[in-house]
This record gives structure tokens, C-alpha cells and sequence, in this order.
């Protein structure tokens, strides 16, 4: 047996994480995945500012915001709140760190806390250079949220809720066969990213392009993530054996 293969035993018989499976090529293919996405983002961004403006595309989407400005409550405004909470910047951070940290330790393998992590790091990075330079403002309506210093395209909490309960859903289905288990995670996956994205377009922070491009980053960066990581797995596994 090889070292490597010594050392893969060891510290599997101690119950401990083997070998970070992330390489070069890994990292090359995040970066790249990473650069592409950019790309995309800001083109989109750039049609919608520019060749779109004036169009039916921007007439709708004020035209949205607008109505959703006319029939606010305060229900309504509270139930958004909560809506918009499952995607918050520092909730979504709290529950990284707990879930990252949870998974290694209970299951003693990097997969899942590598793809929650990758996916949700992804997204940001992402969501962030393409907020910065498309510049698009926020909706003519009044914000129920102190507007953050990103701009309104893309939907950095839409994309993060696509990305995390995406990815949660993804975890149960790899570590359960209960029809009950799977059936929460698929709807949890589809109802809470749709909710999150719904509270922010009632409360004034996007138009319907944003969220709209906000889920397609996140939900990208998921199935992205899930092959880089899953390859970088079989490659270190092929390398140091079973």
C-alpha cells in the first residue's frame, strides 16, 4: 500500500476527514466557472440598460413594481420581512458556517461542505462584480429595506436562496432514501427561494429581471459547483485509491 493510501486508511479508521480532494485543475475550473458567469451577467446587465431600454421588457418590469407598491399591507410588509429573511445576507452566512461545520464533522467526508460552501461563494462573487459594474438602480418605488451598497441587478438574495436551498435539497436526496425527507427538501426548494424572490420584488429592492437572473445564478453555480467538486472527488480517489 501506498503512503497516500496509508494515510487515507489512518485517518479514516479515526473517524477523520481524508485528504482535501480540491487540485489545480479544481480551482482553474472554479475560476473559469467564475469568469464565465461574469460574462454572462454582464451582458445580460448591458441589454437590459441598453439595446431593452424603452422596450416592453422595461415597461413591464416598472410596471410590476409599481403594482406591487399598490397592494402593500402591513401583513403583507411583515410576511416579506420574515420572506426576504431566508435569504439575508447574514443568515445565509450563520447557516454556512453551522451546516459546513456540522456535515464534516457528522459525516467525515468533504463533498457536502465543499458544495454548500463553493456554491454560496460562487454566487456572491458573482452576484458582486456584475452589482458593481451593470449599476443598475433600484425600482421607482419605495424600498422597505435600507438599500445595500450592490445595485439592483442582479438578485443577490434570490441567487443565494436558489444556491442554498438548492444545494440542501441535493444533500438530503445524497445521504437519504425517505420519501418523507425528500419530499420537504424538494418543496422547501422550490417554495423558499420563490418566496424570497417574490418579498424582494414586493419590497421595492428588484425589478422581475433581477430575480429572475438572480435564480439563474444560483441555481448555475449549484450545478456547477456539484461537477467540479464531484470530479475533484473520483480524481482523488483514483490517486490515492478507495
Amino acid at each position: 500500500m501506498s503512503s497516500s493510501s496509508e494515510g487515507i486508511a489512518v485517518a479514516r479508521s479515526k473517524g477523520e476527514l481524508g485528504p482535501f480532494p480540491l487540485d489545480r485543475r479544481a480551482y482553474t475550473q472554479l475560476g473559469l466557472a467564475y469568469a464565465l458567469l461574469v460574462a454572462i451577467g454582464l451582458a445580460l446587465g448591458w441589454l437590459l440598460l441598453n439595446p431593452m431600454a424603452g422596450t416592453a421588457i422595461e415597461t413591464f418590469d416598472s410596471e410590476l413594481a409599481l403594482t406591487f407598491e399598490s397592494v402593500r399591507t402591513p401583513v403583507l410588509d411583515r410576511l416579506t420581512d420574515i420572506g426576504s429573511g431566508f435569504a439575508g445576507t447574514y443568515n445565509v452566512i450563520a447557516a454556512i458556517i453551522v451546516l459546513i461545520l456540522a456535515m464534516a464533522w457528522l459525516w467525515k467526508r468533504w463533498r457536502e461542505s465543499l458544495v454548500l460552501g463553493l456554491a454560496l461563494a460562487l454566487e456572491a462573487l458573482v452576484f458582486l462584480t456584475v452589482s458593481l459594474v451593470v449599476g443598475r438602480e433600484r425600482p421607482p418605488v419605495e424600498q422597505l429595506d435600507m438599500s445595500p451598497p450592490t445595485a439592483s441587478f442582479p438578485s443577490g438574495h434570490t441567487g443565494a436562496a436558489f444556491a442554498l436551498y438548492f444545494t440542501l435539497a441535493l444533500i438530503v436526496f445524497w445521504n437519504t432514501e425517505n420519501l418523507v425527507a425528500r419530499t420537504a427538501a424538494v418543496i422547501g426548494a422550490i417554495v423558499i427561494p420563490i418566496s424570497v424572490a417574490i418579498s424582494r420584488l414586493y419590497r421595492g429592492m428588484h425589478y422581475l429581471t433581477d430575480v429572475l437572473v438572480g435564480a439563474g445564478l444560483g441555481a448555475a453555480c449549484v450545478f456547477i459547483v456539484v461537477r467540479i467538486v464531484t470530479e475533484a472527488i473520483e480524481r482523488k480517489r483514483a490517486e490515492t485509491g478507495p
